[in-house]
């Protein structure tokens, strides 16, 4: 299976992933911005990989800067992809500019070294370079047909190319929701793609596997439901285990509770207190050992990993991990990052994405999962022994939350792009709000007669959208518009919701807008993957209007989505 991949595909379980995948093509970077998750992709993934660039350059000087930018990106690090390609289906590249801009990208690409250059166009734009083509080594054609997931050979392109992209709904084990697949379409063969790809050494594979933010979070999702025992690590319930615990701490082991306890021990369950769930973790060498003895009595075999997860308390493991010069923050900036610590005093969770938390929460509940804004955390931590990634978009859509300084995610960066387009920002966007952000935000709200507060809230994102109209390209072409006006849904009567039926994304990054045209204003975008609850009609399935757009509640609004990108679920 040959896969392109980018940040919208999130946290990867590649341990699964790479059952199935032969080949990955990664993308690096789109204009001048890096594609936030590349490095972490390309060190963890364990397939060989490829790289692609969006191409947003409108002239050949800028296709220049941004050959460099993608090939400085791509080899960060000591990174060694198998070949290079250049996406070319950004509007800037019409029947006059497609060929220079082109083969100028492709010229850059070979004098910085890169020794095997793709390309990836479209059958619309594929006559504008088809005279030039034997300057690249392969290429690179999307088709979908019906688009059902499946390779159709009916929709087979009809120019000549090396690679097929024969869908965008296809699914690889390990990642969640839609990815872009494609198969070999020509004479090279999956070695020719291959040639040059070195095996990653097996003990830096290992220990990426084990020790991944993912890891950890299936690894803790495992105790949910699994009873809570103070001052345990990850021990099967045993009777010599509850009498050593119940000598050490009699105000928890209890008369009233020992019922329980039984039961826990007939089970041969194993059991685990808040901290303990984190500690055992590391000291069980990433979980080995651990959920295989449930139920058989046989010892869980404990010891240190990298002596990086001392034994220490709630609170300790927090001033640990400070010391150690971990990230961290106040509760109201926590990044989308699963795998990362919350806390609050005497107690830690991990947050498993979503706006969940997995904690052990307490003999009367046992481990949980539950939402991380109805309880008290305080401040979120990264461990030590854990390796993150550059982290998740999922749930980070810009209008979804409050933004001020310090706070980083996707929908930060949205903000600090829509700040630059409007010339308030001239800064690099990183996913992180910081001091010139805040600077721009403020001449933005002065500018819109609002509260120079610097803090990104509903008034500031209505402005916003206000602002940027009809200015800024979708990423997606819309559906095709009529006269006709979209069903008429009130507010202060609305429409049933859906209870079953969910919508979910698949197109890159679409907006929603009040109204069912690209005429009417926008309210947030939203991001392939997104499940989305549909407005029903009268005959209980989701309203339609004439345009082919689908009405959905979000944030206590009505809004409109166009339905060539979205899917009923």
């Amino acid at each position: 299976m040959i896969a392109d991949i980018s940040h919208y595909q999130g946290e990867i379980n590649w341990v699964a992933a790479r059952k199935e995948l032969k080949l990955c093509i990664l993308r690096a970077s789109v204009g001048s911005n890096i594609d936030k998750k590349y490095p972490s992709y390309a060190k963890n993934c364990g397939v060989p990989f490829g790289v692609y660039h969006y191409v947003k350059a409108g002239t050949t000087a800028e296709a220049e800067i941004e050959a460099k930018f993608f090939y400085e990106t791509a080899t960060q690090e000591g990174l060694k992809p198998l070949f290079y390609v250049a996406d070319i289906e950004y509007e800037t590249q019409n029947k006059e500019t497609t060929k220079p801009i082109t083969l100028t990208f492709c010229e850059t690409l070979r004098k910085l070294g890169a020794k095997k250059v793709g390309l990836y166009i479209g059958q619309s734009r594929y006559p504008y370079i088809e005279d030039s083509l034997d300057k690249f080594d392969f290429i690179w054609i999307p088709r979908y047909g019906k688009n059902t997931g499946y390779a159709d050979e009916t929709y087979k392109p009809k120019y000549s190319c090396d690679l097929w992209q024969y869908t965008s709904e296809g699914s690889v084990e390990g990642i969640s929701g839609n990815v872009d697949l494609n198969k070999l379409n020509g004479t090279k063969t999956l070695e020719w793609f291959l040639q040059n790809y070195e095996e990653p050494k097996k003990e830096e594979t290992n220990m990426a596997e084990k020790f991944t933010s993912q890891h950890f979070v299936e690894f803790c999702e495992k105790f949910v439901g699994r009873p809570y025992w103070y001052g345990t690590c990850v021990y099967n319930c045993t009777q010599d285990r509850y009498n050593s615990k119940s000598k050490q701490y009699p105000s928890h082991y209890t008369s009233s509770r020992a019922a329980k306890y039984k039961q826990h021990i007939a089970a041969k369950e194993v059991c685990a207190d808040c901290v303990g769930m984190i500690k055992g973790y590391a000291w069980t060498n990433g979980g080995d050992t651990v959920f295989e003895s449930i139920g058989t009595g046989s010892k869980i075999t404990s010891k240190y990993q990298s002596n990086n997860c001392p034994d220490r308390s709630a609170n300790g493991m927090f001033s640990y991990a400070k010391s150690q010069g971990m990230e961290w923050g106040t509760i109201d900036t926590i990044p989308e990052i699963p795998g990362i610590a919350v806390r609050y005093d005497g107690h830690v969770g991990v947050y498993v994405g979503n706006g969940y938390v997995v904690e052990e929460r307490g003999f009367n509940y046992g481990c949980q999962k539950t939402k991380l804004k109805d309880r008290k955390w305080l401040h979120w931590y990264k461990l030590p022994w854990i390796v993150y990634g550059e982290g998740n978009s999922t749930g980070r859509e810009l209008g979804d939350r409050l933004l001020k300084k310090g706070m980083k995610g996707d929908d930060v960066a949205e903000l600090q792009t829509l700040l630059t387009q409007l010339g308030y920002l001239n800064d690099k966007i990183d996913g992180d709000f910081g001091s010139k952000a805040e600077a721009a935000l403020k001449e933005f709200q002065k500018a819109m007669q609002l509260e120079a507060d610097g803090e990104y809230g509903e008034k500031s994102h209505k402005a916003m959208m206000e602002a940027i109209g009809d200015d800024q390209p979708d990423f997606e072409e819309e559906a095709p518009e009529t006269t006709e006006p979209a069903p008429e849904v009130k507010p202060e009567e609305p429409a049933p919701e859906a209870k079953e039926i969910q919508l979910e994304v698949t197109g890159g990054s679409v907006r929603v807008r009040s109204g069912d045209s690209t005429s009417y204003s926008i309210l947030t975008t939203v991001k392939k993957g997104k499940k989305l609850t549909p407005i029903l009609d009268q005959d209980n399935k989701p309203l339609v209007s004439k345009n082919g757009w689908y009405a959905i509640k979000r944030n206590d609004q009505i809004g409109w989505i166009s339905g060539k990108y979205i899917k009923a679920l």
